[in-house]
């Protein structure tokens, strides 16, 4: 496996020259036979507790060396590990081009299973009305899902690529663990499309969630506002200004307990107010 500060070191030219010229190449999902080389390239996800982050890749099988060299953007030394974990060394370019593949596939298969377990994590926020980080998690798995998706899918289409055509299909000793590694990437594909039907279902909720508190909220400030309307209708009436002289003009301000009798009325009816709307369920 070659980093960029590797490249250098490579006694051939040429080699270094097309794994740099393919990095530089837009898209992945697809190989080119040119003469004795294969070269391949694909994105390989690197999956953790919180993120999956996708790096792409140069693979090129020489066989006239019998060498496959493996050309990663930002290999760091996880990347090493996860992708040269084997039982046994390959003995000759084919196995190790295989084992590679099948390396791939299985980090697609964590990476699958990680995204799977970071929803199901979402919907119990969902149950917890945790509706903040709801959003901002979603956002992300969408986000996250999107990449992935397209990462498993373009390779994929390399594998079938490599399947279809004989002179790539040779440079793979087992054949049916190629058909294998197919249908798995399918797979892979039919459960990242359930996922972001899972996805979607997820915003929908998190979105009536919201909606109903919103309406909740609606609800009650109506309430208090029904509740306060009726003392400030006393209030606005007897601000008016009347001539106390005629007796049917507002007897109340020449009374004693005209005060305290415009404060009950006000109380009363705050109180009626909130008891009604109590008993239909708005407080």
């Amino acid at each position: 496996m070659l980093s960029r500060d590797d490249l250098g070191a490579l006694g051939d030219r040429s080699i270094a020259s097309a794994l740099e010229d393919h990095m530089g190449f837009p898209g992945d999902g697809y190989c080119e036979l040119i003469d004795s080389r294969l070269v391949c390239v694909a994105s390989i996800p690197l999956a953790d507790v919180v993120s999956i982050d996708m790096r792409r890749a140069v693979i090129l099988v020489d066989r006239s060396s019998g060498k496959v060299h493996v050309y990663i953007d930002r290999l760091d030394q996880r990347m090493r590990e996860m992708l040269g974990r084997r039982a046994s060394p390959p003995r000759d370019s084919r196995e190790a081009f295989q084992a590679i593949l099948e390396r791939i596939s299985s980090l697609y298969e964590k990476a699958v299973n990680a995204i799977g377990e970071e929803i199901d994590r979402v919907e119990d926020l969902i149950e917890e009305e945790d509706l903040a980080l709801v959003a901002k998690e979603t956002y992300r798995l969408r986000k996250t899902l999107i990449n992935l998706r397209r990462g498993v899918r373009n390779y994929v289409q390399m594998l079938r690529e490599i399947n279809e055509d004989q002179g790539m299909r040779d440079l793979i000793p087992d054949r049916l663990a190629l058909l294998e590694l197919i249908d798995e990437g399918s797979v892979y594909l039919e459960t990242l499309e359930l996922y972001r039907e899972t996805l979607t279902s997820i915003r929908e909720a998190h979105a009536s969630i919201v909606g109903l508190r919103l309406n909740e909220v609606v609800k009650r400030l109506t309430a208090i506002t029904v509740v306060l309307m009726l003392p400030t209708l006393i209030a606005s009436i007897y601000g008016m200004n009347f001539d106390k002289s005629y007796p049917l003009n507002m007897p109340e301000l020449s009374w004693s307990f005209g005060y305290i009798y415009a404060l009950g009325l006000m109380l009363a009816s705050s109180i009626a107010g909130y008891l009604v709307l109590k008993a239909r369920g708005w407080f």
